[in-house]
């Protein structure tokens, strides 16, 4: 299963484990290799963030304007300048990320013509790759890599070696994940999640405040009842402390 213990990493049904014999286990390494990727502007806009803050000089000290208020202790001081913050938001080019694994029936997958099969299989299978994810009792999150939709497009399968059987004893299998922009397949994705999407949904689930803003859309449009709960009640906590603050 993708979310085993010890996995370096998982991407929809996948995972990557890196685990040693045990009396009841047996072990097994397939590590991610050679991950490359590479984030490209397509097009940047500046802009001004809604609400003003108090603007600052080079030595990081408030500007005060002219103007005086009365503070607490009813003394006259210099009010603060504010300002609207300029900032220059990037959009990006379609991500793609490739990496590699050596597959060998010395280390743990003796099937290996069964596993590129099923790695076949998945092409245009779409989720979060998940990279970091950590052993139970410490800080076990799973740890998002790139875009929330990264959909398998290519399988190149090199450097096969067989026994005297014809049977695999390795391979080298490169992956390339590509963000899809399909509504269809996010669609599809979200109705029905891989297994790295079901851990992430399941910890956001658990934790709503450690949603990276950056994957807000995708939890916002999951079907799921317990991750519509969980955004219902996140939106109205916001609320009331919106209102504590006025």
């Amino acid at each position: 299963m993708a979310a085993e213990d010890g996995a370096m990493a998982y991407w929809y049904n996948l995972a990557w484990p890196c685990r040693s014999t045990t009396s009841d286990e047996a072990g097994k390494v397939e590590r991610i290799g050679s991950l490359s990727t590479s984030y490209t502007m397509k097009k940047a806009k500046v802009k001004k963030k809604k609400k003003k803050t108090v603007a600052k000089d080079i030595y990081d000290q408030k500007i005060l304007t002219k103007k005086k208020k009365k503070n607490k202790k009813g003394k006259k001081v210099k009010v603060p300048k504010k300002v609207r913050v300029q900032y220059v938001e990037a959009k990006l080019e379609q991500q793609v990320i490739t990496f590699n694994t050596a597959y060998h029936v010395a280390t743990g997958t003796l099937d290996i013509q069964s596993k590129v099969e099923e790695i076949r299989d998945m092409i245009g299978s779409s989720g979060p790759l998940v990279l970091g994810r950590t052993y139970p009792g410490t800080n076990a999150y799973p740890r998002v890599f790139g875009k929330y939709e990264m959909q398998l497009t290519k399988v190149d399968v090199s450097a096969v070696e067989f026994d005297n059987l014809g049977r695999w004893l390795k391979a080298d299998v490169a992956f390339t994940l590509t963000q899809t922009k399909s509504k269809k397949v996010k669609k599809a994705s979200n109705k029905f999640p891989g297994q790295s999407a079901k851990e992430v949904l399941k910890f956001w689930v658990e934790n709503p405040d450690e949603i990276p803003k950056q994957y807000e859309s995708a939890v916002k449009i999951s079907p799921d009842p317990n991750v519509k709960k969980m955004w219902k009640k996140r939106k109205e906590d916001k609320k009331k402390k919106k209102k504590k603050k006025k």
